[in-house]
């Protein structure tokens, strides 16, 4: 009988085939995993405004705009639309969590005016509650070179300043830099970062640039 004129080859060749068959196929362990076999991530316990999850990819820094309850500190999703009009720093909360442009502005001062050098935050009153103009907003300025024109803000700046003992921490955080303030004083705020502490004084009547 020839092998092959059938259908199935039959007898010693059926024997060989199969002994060929299992030889060629690599054992089990060396086949790649599905995508389905790749670990999940573990879901939290909590609901996604108590804990703040991500609602967007990181940026270059790290920080995420955060699911908030709405109105709070971290709700960006309803921010006024400022971030377009000036070189913002992206503070956040200590958990990584971008917040709203009207709780905290850090911009360098406008150049056009030659004011670059200085930095600017702006918040509401207290530190941390939300303005919407200048009306309600507080500046706290940066400005050891005096660019502003104003010699005390500029001598009130202080590089190496002590923290005092009643300071607390915001909890907001910038590349590093920690916020701090003394409950019930509004003229000063503390930024830390490693074993430096810089005091920045309130300006109560920030220059103007046309």
């Amino acid at each position: 009988m020839r092998v092959g004129a059938g259908r199935y080859p039959s007898g010693l060749a059926a024997t060989i085939a199969l002994i060929l068959l299992a030889a060629c196929m690599p054992p089990a362990s060396s086949a790649p995993a599905s995508v389905s076999e790749s670990p999940s991530p573990v879901p939290s316990s909590a609901s996604p405004e108590e804990s703040g999850t991500a609602s967007a990819a990181p940026s270059e820094l790290g920080v995420v705009e955060c699911t908030a309850p709405a109105g709070s500190v971290t709700d960006v999703a309803t921010e006024p639309d400022w971030r377009g009009f000036g070189e913002y720093r992206e503070w956040t909360t200590a958990d990584g969590c971008l917040l709203r442009i009207d709780v905290l502005g850090d911009r360098p001062g406008p150049a056009h005016c030659g004011f670059e050098s200085a930095r600017v935050i702006v918040t509401g009153s207290p530190v941390g509650a939300r303005y919407t103009d200048a009306s309600d907003a507080a500046e706290y300025i940066r400005d050891p070179d005096d660019v502003f024109g104003d010699p005390v803000i500029a001598a009130a700046f202080d590089p190496n300043a002590e923290l005092p003992a009643t300071a607390e921490d915001t909890g907001f955080r910038n590349e590093g830099w920690e916020l701090w303030i003394v409950p019930g004083d509004e003229t000063a705020i503390y930024l830390l970062t490693g074993t430096t502490t810089e005091l920045w004084p309130r300006d109560l009547e920030p220059t103007g640039c046309a």
